[in-house]
């Protein structure tokens, strides 16, 4: 079973894996979308004001494109595979046992996901050219494997996702809108303190992704590390994200 798994891997390593002319538009999407926030920072002259953790809009926002890049591919790249497997004539196969299922969606999805990451090392490097501190890029880098954490609630945001395909044929036309919402809610645009009292709690309680991005930018900016409770809280409903998403996925297994 874990050499099927590892063959998987290496079949979505080879066809997804990146040439030098993939490097090179990879390059000038990143530069573009740093470009957009820097310019968006200068059109509302947000250029010498700070959010309420110390840090500029374009900060801010680089932050949260660079830490929910690699969730957000998981995500994604869940639906992605489930339709690769479709194309290729092996999803009745795989998905006959839902105990083979989710371990070869969750191999090929993370190698997907791995290679979509490029954009983060890309984005890390072009943006110093924007005037970020060193200071901050440096403490980027090293917080960026944090980021696994956010393992198990993306990849149960990708069940889901899954299920919604099984069930509506088209539902992975419903997941960029889905993750953009998602970004939105967590903060990964703008502080979530805009949101009235009541949907901040809803937001915090239900995405771990907000409070993912809440303490590595408070963290960054010279803030409290995070306690136990609340890394515990975390760790938690990030858990429950992919039981839900296994649960949702085994039910449709049964109805299939």
């Amino acid at each position: 079973m874990i050499q099927a798994h590892r063959l998987l891997m290496k079949q979505e390593w080879r066809l997804n894996k990146w040439g030098w002319s993939s490097l090179l538009m990879l390059s000038l999407s990143a530069g573009f979308l740093l470009t957009f926030y820097w310019l968006t920072q200068k059109a509302l002259h947000f250029e010498n004001s700070k959010l309420e953790n110390g840090l500029s809009y374009f900060q801010f926002v680089f932050l949260g494109e660079v830490f929910l890049m690699f969730p957000f591919s998981i995500v994604l790249g869940s639906s992605r595979v489930l339709r690769q497997m479709k194309d290729q004539g092996v999803f009745d196969l795989i998905f006959s046992s839902y105990r083979v299922f989710i371990p070869a969606l969750f191999c090929q999805t993370l190698v997907w996901a791995l290679l979509e990451s490029v954009k983060v090392l890309l984005l890390i490097l072009l943006v110093s050219l924007f005037g970020v501190p060193w200071a901050v890029i440096g403490q980027t880098l090293a917080l960026l494997s944090l980021s696994i954490f956010l393992i198990p609630a993306s990849f149960g945001f990708g069940l889901i996702s899954c299920a919604l395909v099984l069930k509506l044929g088209r539902g992975d036309n419903l997941l960029p809108p889905i993750v953009l919402f998602t970004g939105l809610v967590s903060g990964a645009y703008f502080p979530t303190t805009v949101f009235p009292p009541a949907v901040r709690e809803i937001t915090q309680a239900f995405f771990p992704f907000a409070l993912f991005l809440e303490g590595i930018r408070s963290f960054i900016t010279g803030g409290n590390s995070p306690t136990f409770s609340q890394v515990l809280y975390f760790s938690l409903s990030s858990v429950i994200w992919l039981l839900v998403g296994m649960g949702w996925v085994r039910w449709n297994s049964s109805k299939a």
